[in-house]
C-alpha cells in the first residue's frame, strides 16, 4: 500500500496580522496604565480647582465692569442704536422730546426748541406772542412809499410747520424768510396789510364785499401765484436739506456710540485673553514651585510652556472672546443685571455639571466592577470640586461686600478690572475656598492613591501576561509555518521519486514486451526450420 501526503492549507499571513493587532492593543493598554500610574495624586488637579474659581469670578467682574464703564461714558445711558434715540423726529420735537443719545447735538437741539417754543403763548403752538416777528423784521428792507416788502410765505406759516421747526435753525428760517430772490418781494402796501399772515393762495381766494384782492388792489394774481410756487419750491428744498443733515447727525451719533461700545468691548476681550495667558503661566509656575528640585532653566521652560498652551489653544481663546464680548454688550444694553444673572446661573451650571459628571462616572462600564469604597471616594472628589467652585463664588461676593462697607478705600476703580474690593474678594474668596477644597481632595486622593496604585499594578500585570501569551502564540505560529514549509518540501521530493519509479516501471514493461516479441520471432523461426526438414 502506497503512502500519500495531504497538503496543508493555512493562511499564515492573516493569522499573523490578527495576533499582531491584539499585541499592539495590549501594548497601548499597558502604556495607558503606566501614564495613569504617573497621574495618580497629580498636584495639577489641585491647581486647576483653585485657578478655575478665580478665573470664573475674574471674567464675570471684567465683563460687568466693562459694561458699567461704557454706561458711564455714555452719559449714564445704556447702549441703544435705535434711530429714535439718535435722529430728530418732528413728532417728538414739537413735544420737547429730543433724541436722548445724540450727545453731540443735544444742546443745539434743545436751544432750537426753546427759541421756537418761546414764539407761542401755549403748548398747542397756535397762538403767537406779540414779539414773534421781531427776529424776522429786524435788519431787512421794509419798502418805501406805496410799496411794502411782503413775505410771500408768511412767517406765521413757517413757525407752525413742524418740520421747519424741527430741522431748520432760527438763522436758517430768518435767512429764507428775508431772501429777496425767493420770499421777500414788493407788494402793494394796502394789499400787504390786507394779506397779513395768511398764505398767498388763501388771501387771493378770499373775498371782501364780493371782490377778490386782485379786483381791489393793484396786483397781478398770476404773477403772485407763480411767486408763491417758486418760494415754496425753494423752501421745500432747504427743508429737505436740513432734514437730511439732521438724519446724518443722527447716523454719526449712532456710529459714535457703536464705536464706544466696540472699543470697550475689544479692550475687555484683550484683558480677558491677557488674563488667560497669565493663568496658563501661573499654573506652570505653581507646578514648578511644587517640585522638590527647582532650577531656573525649568522655570523658563515652564513659562514657555504657558505661552505655548495659550497660543495653540486657539478654539478656546475664540470662545472666551465671544463669551466676554457678548456679556459686555448685554451689560451695556441691559445694565448690571446681566452679571448678576450670569453669577446666579453659574451656580446652576456648577450643580448641573457636578450631577452630570457623577452620572457619567457611574454609567462608565470601566467603573461598574470597581469597589464601592473607591466609587464613593471618586464621587466625593467630583462633588467637592463643584462645592469648592460654588463656595469660592459665594465667599468672594461676601468679602467684596464687607470690604466696600467697612473699608471704603477699596471702592477705588481699576480700569476694566473693576473695584479693588472686587478683585480682592475674587482672589481671596477663590484661594480660601480653593485651598479648603484642595485639602479635601488631597485627603481623598491620599486614600485613593494606595487603592489605585494596587489596582493599576494588577492591571499592568494582567496586561503584561496577555502580551507574553500573544508573543508566545506568534512564536508558535512562526514555528508551525516552518514545519509546514518542511512538509511541503518532503511532499515535493516524494512526488519526484514516485514519478521516477513510474518511469522505470514503464521502461521495464516496455523492455519486457520487446523481449517477448523477440522470443516469439525466434520460436517461429525454429519451428519453420523443423518443418522444412524432410523425415
Amino acid at each position: 500500500m502506497e503512502a500519500t501526503l495531504t497538503p496543508i492549507n493555512i493562511n499564515f499571513e492573516e493569522l499573523d496580522r490578527k495576533i499582531d493587532e491584539e499585541l499592539k492593543k495590549e501594548l497601548n493598554i499597558l502604556h495607558d496604565l503606566e501614564v495613569e500610574k504617573e497621574e495618580i495624586g497629580d498636584p495639577k488637579k489641585l491647581v486647576d480647582s483653585i485657578s478655575q474659581i478665580v478665573w470664573q469670578q475674574l471674567i464675570l467682574q471684567l465683563a460687568g465692569t466693562a459694561g458699567k464703564e461704557f454706561v458711564e461714558q455714555n452719559n449714564d445711558l445704556n447702549l441703544s442704536l435705535k434711530k429714535a434715540d439718535h435722529i430728530l423726529s418732528s413728532d417728538k420735537f414739537v413735544k420737547g422730546e429730543m433724541p436722548s443719545h445724540n450727545f453731540a447735538n443735544a444742546e443745539k437741539y434743545q436751544n432750537r426748541y426753546e427759541k421756537w417754543d418761546a414764539n407761542f403763548t401755549d403748548s398747542s403752538h397756535e397762538k403767537f406772542i406779540k414779539e414773534y416777528r421781531q427776529p424776522f423784521d429786524a435788519n431787512r428792507p421794509h419798502g418805501a412809499g406805496s410799496m411794502a416788502k411782503d413775505h410771500t410765505i408768511p412767517v406765521a406759516e413757517m413757525l407752525r410747520d413742524p418740520k421747519i421747526a424741527t430741522f431748520m435753525s432760527e438763522e436758517e428760517k430768518v435767512r429764507f424768510a428775508n431772501d429777496q430772490n425767493f420770499n421777500l418781494k414788493d407788494l402793494d402796501r394796502e394789499a400787504n396789510i390786507s394779506k397779513s399772515d395768511r398764505t398767498m393762495r388763501d388771501w387771493l381766494n378770499s373775498t371782501r364785499d364780493g371782490k377778490h384782492p386782485d379786483e381791489r388792489f393793484n396786483i397781478n394774481k398770476e404773477e403772485l401765484l407763480e411767486r408763491d410756487d417758486k418760494a415754496r419750491e425753494e423752501l421745500n428744498r432747504r427743508k429737505t436739506i436740513a432734514e437730511k443733515e439732521a438724519i446724518k447727525e443722527g447716523h454719526i451719533s449712532m456710529v459714535d456710540e457703536a464705536k464706544r461700545s466696540l472699543t470697550i468691548t475689544t479692550q475687555a476681550i484683550a484683558v480677558a485673553l491677557l488674563a488667560k495667558l497669565t493663568r496658563h503661566i501661573f499654573q506652570e509656575v505653581i507646578l514648578w514651585l511644587m517640585k522638590k528640585d527647582r532650577k531656573t532653566h525649568d522655570l523658563i521652560e515652564a513659562i514657555k510652556k504657558g505661552f505655548a498652551d495659550f497660543i495653540f489653544n486657539f478654539k478656546n481663546n475664540v470662545l472666551l472672546g465671544i463669551d466676554v464680548g457678548v456679556t459686555v454688550i448685554l451689560t451695556q444694553i441691559f445694565g448690571e443685571i446681566i452679571p448678576t444673572i450670569r453669577k446666579a446661573l453659574l451656580f446652576f451650571v456648577i450643580g448641573g455639571k457636578t450631577i452630570w459628571q457623577v452620572r457619567k462616572y457611574l454609567n462608565n462600564p470601566e467603573n461598574v466592577n470597581k469597589d464601592s469604597s473607591v466609587k464613593m471616594l471618586e464621587i466625593g472628589k467630583i462633588v467637592t470640586i463643584g462645592l469648592t467652585t460654588a463656595g469660592g463664588i459665594a465667599l468672594g461676593t461676601a468679602i467684596t461686600y464687607l470690604l466696600l462697607k467697612y473699608v471704603p478705600v477699596t471702592a477705588v476703580q481699576i480700569p476694566l478690572l473693576g473695584s479693588a474690593a472686587g478683585l480682592i474678594g475674587i482672589f481671596t474668596g477663590g484661594i480660601i475656598a480653593g485651598v479648603c477644597g484642595a485639602i479635601i481632595l488631597h485627603k481623598i486622593d491620599g486614600t485613593l492613591e494606595g487603592k489605585k496604585l494596587s489596582e493599576n499594578a494588577i492591571k499592568q500585570l494582567e496586561s503584561r501576561n496577555n502580551v507574553l501569551v500573544l508573543q508566545d502564540k506568534q512564536f508558535n505560529l512562526y514555528m508551525n509555518e516552518v514545519d509546514v514549509a518542511s512538509n511541503k518540501s518532503l511532499s515535493n521530493i516524494y512526488s519526484d521519486l514516485r514519478a521516477a519509479l513510474d518511469e522505470m516501471e514503464r521502461m521495464r514493461e516496455s523492455l519486457k514486451e520487446e523481449r517477448k516479441t523477440e522470443n516469439e520471432d525466434n520460436v517461429l523461426g525454429i519451428n519453420n526450420m523443423i518443418d522444412s526438414v524432410e523425415w
